[in-house]
């Protein structure tokens, strides 16, 4: 508390002791005062707002699960009007087909790598290309149909293991 007392009338006696300016004014003091005073402008036009409202989230999101279900009824219902009579035997020779793909892809990435000559040639890198296609691509295939199975878009002929 004493010395909050003490240092009180010291910075009375600073703000006392302030100089008052008697200079002259500085150069952009001079040229501010000899310019006249800016002509005020005349206020710029507020932007419109858009006339629509915004969707409410609630309303969206009901009609994305609305739009989602009815894509997949009309997936099931095409699916199923042009997909019919197919067998498990169908399936899982699809499914040998991607396994055959896959291991001819394995190997030719093996002998493009293996060579003795050092980097592959154009024409071995096209031919390894082409494989991981073709692979890539049927099992693509077979991952739709397996999907399309599971959701019940395709039945198959004879119930689940669908052999007759």
């Amino acid at each position: 508390m004493a010395l909050a007392k003490s240092l009180k009338p010291a910075l009375r006696v600073v703000a006392q002791a302030a100089p008052a300016r008697s200079q002259a004014p500085s150069l952009f003091g001079q040229r501010m005062a000899a310019e006249p005073a800016p002509q005020a402008r005349e206020p710029v036009p507020a932007r419109p707002k858009p006339v629509l409202a915004p969707v409410p989230r609630g309303n969206l999101r009901q009609y994305l699960f609305q739009l989602d279900a009815t894509a997949r009824d009309a997936t099931t219902s095409q699916t199923r009007g042009l997909l019919t009579d197919v067998t498990g035997a169908e399936v899982e020779h699809l499914a040998q087909a991607v396994a055959r793909l896959r291991v001819r892809y394995l190997a030719t990435a093996l002998d493009v790598g293996n060579a003795a000559r050092g980097l592959p040639t154009a024409a071995e890198a096209a031919q390894l290309r082409q494989a991981r296609e073709t692979y890539e691509e049927l099992n693509a295939a077979f991952a739709a149909i397996r999907g399309a199975i599971e959701n019940g878009d395709v039945a198959l002929q004879g119930g689940p293991g669908g052999k007759d």
